[in-house]
């Protein structure tokens, strides 16, 4: 049995005619009827305006309606409404845009289906669906989008957790340290600059939103001062009493494992191998030397490590001069809280402000 979705545009447009928001176009599925249909004898086949079944009602196409029942129906544009007509006589109120669709005025199909297609065009226009954008935090299917204007009330786009690049490659590396998230109600400053399209300057506890540099007429959109104290508080407030709670995190390697090439590429620290003392007549011990480099590319040497003696297990871990090694395959894995311990590696921390959402908006900045 074949099935055909379908909108009914007439009823539909009428409906969402009278509703704003939440209203939906609503559909019906209906089915080619198992049983023939005939006309003065003549059984009634049409692919392409098929007579339709719904829930044990047939359903005639308004473009067939004359050929099948004989009946007269037109658009009457100035009243705006279709008319049917049972007794042969076309209404006259309102007829003076509304012959073009009479199926009186010509008998053929073509004028009622030209008919038809003006009555559903004038509904859809006169009835348009006005649908308006929530505006801030929402929760929709179990998650949290931000709706978010600009001051000027333009929408800039609808954003979730997943569009802060810091929290993504937090999570990535890892961190024991997340920040804080948008569902909460705190945006970080790359999404609020996203959402201005501007860049960010930062100087002296001061941040800047303005145009980027390839806009010819430079603007600043807005600026925080933050407070003098705002890397050591958890929550603080700017200049104009916009709550900011700060990200603190540890730049650098955060893994709890490094190798040799990981420190070579992301750091200043080089390991090079090396002679160890003589254990026996020719036979000498393995070392490894951790160097640093300097502006000018000399070498500093930091910290030695001794090798033992014989083979080692894959997933064995062994404290070499009091830095814990794992061995993995062809690999040698180096514990990070020993390295930063010993000074090899030097363990920073980084501050990123995010803003409170509500605040901002009460302060015009978003809407």
């Amino acid at each position: 049995m074949k099935k055909f979705v379908t909108g009914l545009l007439v009823g539909a447009c009428l409906t969402l005619g009278t509703t704003a928001l939440a209203a939906t176009v609503k559909q019906y599925i209906l089915t080619e009827p198992t049983y023939p249909i005939f006309v003065n004898g003549t059984e009634y086949k049409d692919s392409e305006n098929p007579v339709l079944n719904y829930e044990g009602s047939t359903y005639i196409p308004l473009a067939k309606i004359g050929d099948l029942t004989g009946v007269d129906y037109h658009w009457n544009n100035e009243l705006g409404r279709v008319e049917i007509n049972t007794d042969g006589q076309v209404s006259t109120e309102g007829d003076k845009a509304a012959s073009a669709g009479s199926s009186s005025s010509s008998g053929t199909g073509m004028n009622r289906e030209l008919a038809e297609r003006e009555a559903i065009a004038n509904l859809n226009k006169n009835n348009e669906v006005k649908y308006e954008l929530p505006k801030g935090l929402v929760e929709q299917g179990g998650m949290v989008f931000l709706y978010a204007y600009d001051a000027a009330g333009n929408f800039r786009g609808q954003f979730t957790d997943e569009d802060d690049t810091v929290l993504v490659m937090s999570r990535l590396e890892k961190r024991s340290e997340l920040p804080p998230t948008l569902s909460e109600g705190w945006i970080s400053s790359g999404l609020l600059a996203k959402i201005y399209d501007s860049r960010v300057e930062f100087n002296n506890d001061v941040m800047v939103f303005k145009t980027n540099p390839f806009v010819l007429n430079e603007k600043e959109y807005f600026r925080f001062v933050l407070a003098p104290d705002w890397k050591t508080k958890v929550i603080s407030k700017t200049s104009n009493d916009i709550r900011v709670k700060t990200f603190s995190y540890e730049t650098g390697i955060t893994d709890e494992w490094v190798t040799e090439e990981t420190l070579e590429r992301f750091t200043n620290v080089e390991i090079l191998g090396g002679v160890g003392p003589e254990v026996s007549p020719g036979i000498y011990k393995a070392v490894s030397y951790f160097y640093t480099k300097d502006e000018k590319g000399d070498r500093k040497l930091l910290y030695e490590i001794t090798w033992p003696n014989g083979k080692t297990k894959d997933g064995e871990i062994q404290n070499m001069d009091g830095i814990r090694v794992e061995y993995g395959g062809s690999r040698v894995y180096y514990n990070t809280e020993d390295l930063k311990k010993l000074g090899i590696l030097q363990s920073e921390r980084g501050y990123s402000p995010y803003y409170n959402i509500e605040d901002l908006q009460k302060a015009g900045i978003l809407q």
